[in-house]
């Protein structure tokens, strides 16, 4: 049973579904919903009650009740109610304590599974969660960069030798992109590491692309293929290439905000939103 709770889950169900209609305790329950009811009638918590001139405790998951009360409740016959109450406790789903006075009735394993988790706990299980969920995303992307090796993605074969792909590119991407590093893009990025370019230019690219708001590979790809068919080979000279074009951007617009228009072409699009393209951020960058 217990394998099975936590194949399926668990709902949450609150009390207050007894005080709504569907609820309606004048109509005959059957076994399933007077169970659901038992359920609901112990106490959520130790509470302290007076029965007979005298101070009782009845515990969290107990109920203190008569057979007369669930009887008449679930409008069943005080036959049917026995019965079905001994074959709970024959299945260990319930105990019975029972007197003249009163029949006390506890549910097993009610802790197990109907834990309260406060505010504070639930954040620290959901932080906890997340700290695993990033690890094990690191942890998958150092496996795809090992798995460079001879491993064989969609469009071609990936190179043989191991690449120097370093963890700093992958955590970057990671940081910026949202999601870990692919095989394909794995791949990509090698190229541009074989081609010349630096470590230091790479993360610094994705940096760039994360500047911009975008979150595309094409993008990412437009800016490392224009330092290469350029020249660039360090990240110094990529600074300054950087730099150069946010200057040359002030510049252009500060002449179009003093209506120095002769000559130049609107690049931009409907509503007056730039429309560009990765490509042609890559003729800049």
């Amino acid at each position: 049973m217990e394998n099975q709770n936590k194949k399926f889950g668990w709902i949450k169900l609150y009390r207050s579904i007894m005080n709504h209609w569907i609820w309606d305790v004048r109509e005959a329950f059957c076994k399933r919903a007077a169970f659901v009811d038992l359920l609901m009638l112990v106490n959520k918590e130790d509470k302290e009650i007076e029965f007979g001139n005298k101070l009782i405790i009845v515990k969290r998951g107990e109920r203190i009740t008569s057979l007369k009360f669930l009887s008449e409740r679930w409008g069943w016959s005080t036959t049917k109610l026995n019965n079905f109450l001994k074959l709970l406790e024959k299945d260990k789903i319930i105990s019975l304590k029972k007197d003249s006075r009163k029949t006390l009735i506890k549910v097993c394993n009610y802790e197990d599974y109907q834990v309260y988790i406060s505010s504070e706990k639930n954040e620290e299980k959901t932080n906890k969660k997340r700290q695993k969920n990033t690890e094990k995303m690191e942890e998958n992307t150092n496996k795809n960069l090992k798995n460079l090796r001879t491993s064989e993605v969609v469009g071609g074969d990936l190179p043989v030798q191991p690449p120097n792909q370093p963890d700093e590119i992958s955590l970057k991407f990671n940081e910026i992109f949202g999601f870990p590093l692919t095989p394909t893009y794995l791949q990509a990025i090698q190229g541009y590491l074989d081609k010349g370019l630096t470590k230091d230019m790479i993360v610094l690219a994705i940096e760039q692309t994360g500047f911009h708001g975008s979150k595309n590979f094409a993008y990412l790809k437009g800016i490392l293929n224009n330092w290469h068919n350029t020249g660039i080979r360090t990240v110094e000279e990529a600074r300054e290439m950087i730099a150069k074009h946010e200057k040359n951007n002030v510049i252009q617009f500060n002449k179009r905000k003093g209506g120095k228009s002769n000559g130049q072409r609107n690049i931009s699009g409907d509503n007056g939103k730039d429309k560009k393209t990765a490509n042609e951020y890559g003729k800049y960058f």
